[in-house]
């Protein structure tokens, strides 16, 4: 009997195929820099209420929830990067003059697959 070691939809990143997607990251996210861009990194996760409210309906169903162990409130892992970056322009950078010009790249996680992309880690 042999026992899976990942999920379905998730995958490990090997040599040399992590490095090669390092390499195409660093150079997406230099290009943007040249043009203007800096470069923000949200959370991976935040309140569920707050993330679920920027997503639509449909991302936000995306969206793999838990229950923080130290303020007890439901947390989610962001489906989508976009509206956590709408977050920090809104609210973090809102004296920043417009447009606020920012790059980002991370991993984000779908609760569930569809048949098109059956990857859930992305």
């Amino acid at each position: 009997m042999t026992t899976a070691l990942l999920p379905t939809g998730f995958r490990d990143r090997l040599p040399p195929f992590a490095d090669a997607a390092a390499r195409l990251e660093a150079a997406a996210l230099a290009a943007a820099y040249a043009y203007g861009y800096e470069r923000a990194d949200p959370a991976l996760a935040e309140f569920e209420a707050g993330l679920a409210g920027r997503l639509k309906a449909a991302r936000a169903q995306d969206a793999v929830r838990f229950v923080d162990p130290v303020s007890q409130a439901t947390l989610a892992i962001r489906p989508d990067m976009t509206a956590q970056i709408g977050r920090i322009a809104a609210t973090r950078m809102g004296h920043h003059p417009r447009p606020v010009r920012l790059s980002y790249a991370g991993p984000v996680l779908k609760l569930r697959a569809s048949q098109l992309a059956p990857e859930r880690e992305l």
